[in-house]
């Protein structure tokens, strides 16, 4: 993706949106618990180990859309993998919302190869 892409703003924008929300959504979740103890003999710790990795991929996808190709480049396929990740992991709705990203990236990709005219 070109550094003067008109779509650069947009699947960032949308790559730190849906992040947010998506870290947002595990702190609250992960927060609301009152009593731990109690919490993990009723369900186990599986959902609090899933919040926890749901927080960390969603604190990559904020990374990558601050500092786009610094630590993680910030591609197409990066996107569809964080997109699956946190829909296995988290919320739906932020996932969502980078997967709209990915699709504007991909259009920038095939523009940028004059694919399509």
């Amino acid at each position: 993706m070109d550094k003067n892409s008109k779509y650069l703003k947009i699947v960032k924008g949308l790559t730190f949106l849906g992040g947010m929300i998506n870290f947002l959504y595990c702190l609250f979740y992960l927060l609301n618990i009152d009593d731990v103890d109690q919490w993990v003999l009723t369900f186990g710790v599986s959902d609090i180990v899933f919040m926890m990795i749901g927080m960390v991929i969603s604190g990559l996808s904020i990374l990558v859309a601050v500092k786009p190709h610094d630590p993680i480049p910030l591609n197409w396929m990066v996107l569809v993998i964080f997109t699956v990740l946190l829909m296995i992991f988290s919320f739906m709705g932020g996932a969502l919302l980078i997967l709209v990203a990915t699709v504007f990236d991909v259009i920038d990709t095939a523009k940028s190869d004059d694919k399509i005219e």
